[in-house]
């Protein structure tokens, strides 16, 4: 299955939650978008394990 530059797009906005609103606390949601920027390849920072305390 090959996708089109917008499939695309719009999948990775919802991924990073910028597509519509969704039903998560912002803990949760702030756990979601870190996740998502570790799985970037050469991607340097915060490392999950350490946010994973108290807001």
């Amino acid at each position: 299955m090959t996708l089109t530059q917008r499939a695309l797009n719009r999948a990775t906005l919802g991924r990073q939650l910028l597509l519509r609103r969704e039903p998560l606390d912002v803990a949760d949601a702030v756990r979601r978008v870190v996740a998502l920027q570790a799985q970037q390849p050469g991607r340097r920072g915060p490392s999950p394990a350490g946010l994973s305390g108290p807001l």
